[in-house]
């Protein structure tokens, strides 16, 4: 019996120990300890789980100014940058683009610093052609350096009463750096309309100051040009050569004065009115010459301008050509003596100044004159005949200024008392002498 109990103890013995190792309880378990007050004390419990590691990221832009710093990244994670978007500052001949960053912003394992990436692309402008009106004709996007050329339709400029040439454009589109609006110039002319229906010439303007030839037309929008009025063409320095329509009828004052490049002015045969003083320079326009004269006129009508005595002549008597019907404004001016002037039946105006303090002797003057500028006499001594029975209708108020030394006949058949004359076989003869 004695030996069956002690067989029990060790059974239960082992099935204890076995118990407790079972449960992961350590072997110092397998006997209570006690505490100093006598308690018992729990078994203490051990974590599997390693701490959670982090890293710090930096981002910085190109030229390494910070954009983002001190951003905590898990170990393994991605990193994001939550700033602005990176930029870099170009210039005018380039630009520059965000791509990204100089490493990978995946699985972070350390300490890291992105720099932002940038790629350069040359800069782009845009040329834009516009017409005289601001009316776009074109434009064309080109690089930075490039150029742009013209080549649509060429621009025009016509309105009601007004037209032009294209002469070209106020900008050249070459070597282009910024954006670039090119305007189109004209060589233009503006117009009014006369009292009959026909067209006058008011002004005319070089834009560009290239334009050397104007072959005036002769109409316009089915009208025909025949007046050119007062400096219309006049002040542009230019202009080499201007040839006139044989529509036109009058030139006014001073219409192509300080054209300071003109040499060629070609008249027409259907001109009926001069103005005064209508060029500037009687030595650069070349003129046609006869008899110590100088003349202006066409091709065909050489002589119809009377314009000035010959430059280095020392003539003082002179004999108008016969198809000559203008005397130019101070075409006689100041020639001391003036020994005599013949001028032709068919003379239609005596210009301003004409014959300005002259000695002329006498001078007769045929019924076909029907202008005489202001002060075409003015100091002048000597005995008019005019074949005029009374002074024109358009003869200014002012032709025979200061007129002192100055005797004026009309011609008359039958009044033989005042200032008349007729002819008594074909010598001038005053008709109270």
């Amino acid at each position: 019996m004695k030996n069956k109990i002690e067989c029990l103890a060790v059974l239960l013995s082992v099935l204890c120990v076995s118990t407790l190792t079972g449960c992961g309880c350590s072997s110092s378990l397998k006997s209570s300890s006690v505490s100093e007050e006598g308690s018992s004390s729990a078994p203490s419990s051990v974590s599997s789980e390693a701490p959670a590691v982090y890293f710090t990221v930096k981002f910085l832009n190109w030229d390494d100014m910070v954009l983002l710093d001190n951003v905590q990244v898990k170990q393994g994670e991605n990193a994001i940058y939550t700033g602005d978007t990176p930029t870099r500052e170009g210039d005018a001949q380039s630009h520059y683009s965000f791509t990204g960053w100089d490493k990978s912003l995946e699985n972070i394992q350390a300490d890291t610093t992105f720099t932002a990436q940038f790629v350069q692309s040359v800069n782009t402008y845009t040329v834009t052609f516009k017409n005289y009106d601001g009316t776009v004709l074109d434009t064309q996007t080109v690089n930075y350096g490039g150029s742009a050329t013209y080549s649509k339709e060429t621009p025009k400029r016509e309105e009601d009463l007004s037209f032009g040439y294209f002469e070209g454009w106020d900008k050249v589109a070459e070597n282009v750096t910024a954006d670039l609006t090119v305007t189109a110039k004209f060589f233009y002319v503006n117009l009014t309309e006369n009292s009959d229906g026909t067209l006058n010439i008011t002004k005319a303007r070089d834009e560009k100051k290239t334009f050397t030839e104007f072959n005036v037309p002769s109409s316009y929008k089915g009208k025909n040009i025949t007046t050119i009025g007062e400096s219309a063409i006049g002040y542009i320095s230019s202009l080499v050569t201007i040839t006139l329509p044989e529509t036109i009828t009058s030139l006014g004052d001073y219409c192509f004065t300080s054209d300071s490049k003109l040499e060629n002015l070609s008249l027409p045969s259907s001109l009926k009115s001069l103005g005064d003083f209508i060029i500037s320079d009687d030595k650069l326009v070349k003129m046609n010459v006869k008899d110590d004269m100088n003349y202006l006129g066409n091709e065909n009508d050489k002589y119809m301008i009377a314009v000035s005595r010959v430059t280095g002549t020392t003539a003082t008597t002179f004999t108008i050509d016969d198809t000559t019907r203008f005397l130019a404004a101070n075409a006689f001016e100041q020639i001391r003596p003036l020994g005599g002037v013949t001028l032709p039946k068919g003379l239609l105006s005596i210009g301003r100044q004409c014959f300005y303090y002259t000695g002329l002797n006498q001078l007769i003057i045929p019924s076909s004159v029907t202008y005489i500028g202001k002060d075409a006499f003015c100091y002048t001594t000597s005995y008019l005949y005019f074949e005029a029975t009374e002074p024109g209708a358009n003869w200014n108020s002012g032709w025979s200024n200061n007129h002192s030394d100055i005797f004026i006949f009309f011609y008359s058949e039958t009044q033989k008392t005042g200032n008349y004359w007729h002819y008594v076989n074909g010598v001038v003869t005053k008709w109270n002498s």
